[in-house]
């Protein structure tokens, strides 16, 4: 059997009603020499894999299916890629799309590049699924090693893994993602490629990504806190080149996030706790800093810390 040129990896969770255009997607692709691999994060009901085999023929490539028992999608991510035989690789989240180009386009811009690049990346349309809004988000222009402080500090924007086109080589070359994280993984993965290998953007459109009302950041605030926090836990212990500044800032970015989500829930006493705390990592900045500043300090007598949360935010 010939090695397929890309392998897709696609990291499936209870995503029945999704990944049907998913692998319609992949079987749209103008490049052909292709595999896929589906791996099921331990979903509820075993409708993933009858999608699967209904798309198989469509897809008119290796298609295989792997069910593993749940443990989040960077772990789902590395099964596929210890299962994967092309020289290049693709990660598409299940309830995304790619774009006709996507795998043709980013094979030619990564393969005209030296052996030091190890990825390239490109840009998103993001579709609001309850009000079919769209917006075109691109990542930042980089052109050679990836400048960490910038990156935690937010200075350098990157779209999610789906616009992300990897060599094997290199992802196995840092052992690919970190199953301990279950929220910035993929932030976490290119800190690691982009202190090793070279990346380069581009401003070409390469998937759809759907903004979905059930996401972890806006169906269970708290659990999306916690993975923000021990993600800035390992930045604090593993990169030396990150000023503790910009973890501060990354810190009170995800407080702040968590507030708005329990705002959404009418969870008044919760969002005054992650606004103080947002409001202790770091200075305020511009005239909607200053205003949550004065909302919300006179009222902190009437925070109350979320479950799941320890005292100190960790």
């Amino acid at each position: 059997m010939v090695d397929p040129k890309v392998s897709i990896i696609i990291s499936s969770y209870n995503s029945e009603k999704y990944i049907g255009d998913a692998l319609l997607s992949v079987a749209d692709q103008t490049l052909k020499e292709i595999e896929v691999i589906v791996v099921d994060d331990g979903s509820c009901s075993n409708e993933t894999s009858i999608i699967c085999e209904k798309y198989r023929d469509i897809i008119n490539a290796p298609l295989l299916y792997i069910y593993q028992k749940n443990g989040g999608p960077s772990k789902a991510r590395n099964v596929g890629l210890s299962r994967a035989r092309g020289e290049y690789i693709a990660f598409l989240d299940s309830d995304d799309t790619f774009l006709p180009t996507k795998l043709q386009m980013q094979l030619k811009i990564l393969s005209d590049l030296p052996k030091n690049y190890a990825c390239v990346i490109g840009c998103a349309e993001i579709i609001n699924s309850e009000t079919r809004n769209k917006i075109i988000s691109c990542p930042d222009e980089i052109d050679g090693y990836l400048d960490v402080e910038k990156f935690v500090s937010g200075y350098i924007k990157i779209e999610g893994t789906p616009g992300y086109f990897f060599r094997r080589s290199s992802l196995e070359s840092v052992c690919g993602f970190d199953e301990l994280l279950r929220n910035n993984e993929d932030f976490d993965l290119l800190l690691r490629i982009g202190l090793k290998y070279k990346i380069k953007t581009h401003k070409d459109i390469v998937f759809k990504q759907r903004c979905r009302p059930d996401s972890l950041s806006k169906s269970d605030p708290i659990q999306a806190l916690v993975g923000v926090l021990a993600f800035c836990d390992k930045l604090e212990n593993e990169f030396s080149d990150v000023s503790d500044a910009s973890i501060a800032r990354k810190k009170q970015r995800a407080y702040f996030s968590a507030a708005m989500g329990c705002i959404r829930e009418a969870r008044l006493r919760h969002y005054l706790w992650l606004v103080n705390m947002g409001l202790n990592m770091t200075g305020v900045k511009g005239w909607k800093g200053f205003l949550v500043l004065i909302s919300s300090r006179p009222f902190r007598w009437l925070a109350i810390k979320p479950p799941g949360v320890s005292q100190n935010g960790a």
